[in-house]
């Protein structure tokens, strides 16, 4: 039985079911897959997709946002049948768990609390500002919601292994990590004109925001 005391949201998330994932997304995502996240970039480096990824036995699943689920098909379309892969949606439900202390299905841990990912159907208990202004407390943006197709570095480097070898994109990474900087960085910003996930912080009066800063 859910405790009315723990903090859950519930995200809009499409978790789908890979098959073959080592073969289909092993050499084209930025991450490892047994990294907690990882996307899949255009060859300039640009996001087409983050997601976080999970493996429960022998099968692998990744979290998108559904509003992107045709563009990551367009992307790996190719790749699939060269591998003979499948990609299937799931009835899996997604919810933040702020605390970190549900021990329900399977558990992602994110900068604070975790994604809790299971069939079953859990009470949101946190309003949709309150969690907005969770997530800027925690520098967690979203993406479709805070970012969309930056280059990654600009967003995170969360979702990238500088070890991994040979992805989509990497060049450009790589040359941009390694001999200079990102020329913009994604970050918790006050009163600003083109904030994303606008709320205000009932602490100090002032209205908070995600918002790309020239990174200096």
């Amino acid at each position: 039985m859910q405790n009315q005391m723990e903090r859950i949201y519930r995200l809009d998330k499409l978790v789908l079911k890979i098959t073959r994932a080592d073969r289909l997304l092993g050499n084209v995502t930025s991450n490892t897959l047994d990294a907690d996240r990882n996307a899949l970039l255009d060859r300039f480096g640009k996001i087409i997709v983050t997601f976080e990824q999970f493996r429960k036995g022998e099968e692998f699943f990744i979290i998108i946002n559904p509003k992107f689920y045709g563009r990551l098909m367009a992307a790996i379309e190719k790749y699939m049948k060269l591998v003979k892969a499948e990609a299937g949606k799931t009835k899996l439900k997604v919810y933040f768990d702020l605390d970190g202390k549900i021990r329900e299905g399977i558990a992602i841990p994110q900068k604070k609390g975790q994604l809790v990912i299971t069939e079953k159907e859990l009470e949101t208990t946190v309003s949709d500002e309150e969690f907005t202004l969770f997530r800027l407390k925690n520098n967690i943006p979203l993406h479709g919601i805070d970012y969309d197709s930056e280059m990654l570095l600009n967003v995170s480097e969360d979702y990238v292994s500088y070890q991994k070898g040979c992805f989509v994109g990497q060049e450009i990474i790589a040359r941009v990590h390694h001999k200079s900087r990102p020329p913009k960085k994604l970050a918790v910003a006050a009163d600003s004109v083109d904030m994303t996930s606008r709320v205000k912080d009932p602490r100090t009066g002032k209205e908070l925001g995600f918002a790309f800063a020239e990174n200096k």
